[in-house]
């Protein structure tokens, strides 16, 4: 386990594992809203970033060989005043804007990018009339995007865009007001194909937060049609080679196996954000068993938080206390 330098990580509202690098928002205090990225091993950070706009905050950064992607949100008096999706192509460069709120009351989008696409799903519209819509853009031409998909947002809404070559998988649900229901699946769109009909999978496991990898596709299952999409769920893994679906509950108390949120796949294990901190496991996709890194006394304050895993690079933040926490990495076996 190793810590990212401590200059520019007093404040973190944002980081993503990029494989050999991580990127993140913060500074050195929580005036400071700035990206940033570390190459492991090297002595300093990077700026990539310097936020000028001391009113907006950083809130997701994404990225790839193609540069960077992130969002700012805006706040005024205490109150939301709108959000922006922004492209670094090199660090120091002027950012490109390829997207902006309609309405200061919608959420800003979820984002992704690899070396080819940037994809986002976005909230239009109004707050009274919301329609959510997936976006995508090529890495060689960001300025010219396309909508793939536009459904009311009132009936249905799209999250958490994941990119693997020309494949873009998301998130998908469909409410019903009058019963209080969500019914979630995942979805997946072949870019080099954008007129073909989306591929649906794990509409009857409830399947949300797609992670797309090269073998598999991890992503949480589980739950009733009356607990929302968000809610955490059971580690699920889509075999690609097979068309396997399994669903693998993190080790612990049986109540409290369905605990997994966020996952995010690498060359050889899974990783994703647990509802328990102090214990933290990776699946190992090669030896199909449950590897675990660190277990913290369960009533201390000391636990793990938010990993992401690219590649063999693992990021998370490592509380020790309320008080003090680090960003910190490590690089998992092949």
């Amino acid at each position: 386990m190793h810590r990212v330098p401590e200059e520019f990580t007093g404040h973190v509202s944002a980081f993503v594992s990029l494989g050999d690098e991580i990127a993140w928002s913060g500074g050195r205090g929580r005036a400071d809203n700035d990206l940033y990225r570390y190459v492991p091993g090297a002595d300093e950070s990077e700026l990539l970033y310097l936020n000028t706009a001391r009113d907006s905050s950083l809130t997701s950064v994404v990225g790839s060989t193609a540069g960077y992607a992130f969002t700012d949100e805006r706040w005024v008096d205490g109150e939301p005043h709108g959000w922006r999706l922004w492209l670094l192509n090199a660090p120091g460069a002027d950012p490109l804007l390829l997207d902006q709120s309609t309405d200061d009351r919608l959420i800003a989008p979820t984002i992704a990018m690899n070396e080819r696409w940037i994809a986002w799903e976005v909230v239009h519209g109004s707050y009274e009339n919301p329609v959510n819509e997936l976006h995508v853009a090529s890495t060689a031409d960001p300025m010219a995007s396309t909508t793939l998909l536009s459904y009311p947002g009132r009936d249905m809404y799209m999250q958490f865009p994941g990119l693997w070559a020309d494949e873009l998988w998301y998130g998908i649900a469909d409410n019903d007001w009058n019963a209080l229901t969500e019914k979630p699946r995942v979805e997946m769109i072949d870019l080099s194909n954008q007129t073909s009909a989306p591929a649906v999978f794990g509409a009857d496991r409830r399947a949300f937060m797609p992670a797309p990898g090269g073998d598999v596709v991890a992503w949480k299952s589980g739950g009733t049609d009356e607990l929302a999409a968000l809610n955490s769920g059971v580690l699920t893994l889509y075999w690609r080679a097979t068309g396997e679906v399994e669903e693998l509950p993190v080790p612990g108390r049986e109540t409290a196996a369905a605990r997994i949120s966020y996952p995010s796949v690498g060359n050889r294990f899974v990783a994703w954000w647990d509802d328990i901190g102090q214990r933290f496991y990776v699946y190992d996709r090669v030896e199909r068993q449950f590897r675990r890194l660190a277990e913290y006394d369960w009533t201390g304050e000391e636990r793990v938080t938010k990993p992401s895993l690219s590649g063999d690079l693992l990021v998370y933040t490592h509380y020790l206390s309320d008080g003090e926490r680090y960003l910190e990495w490590c690089v998992l076996p092949r």
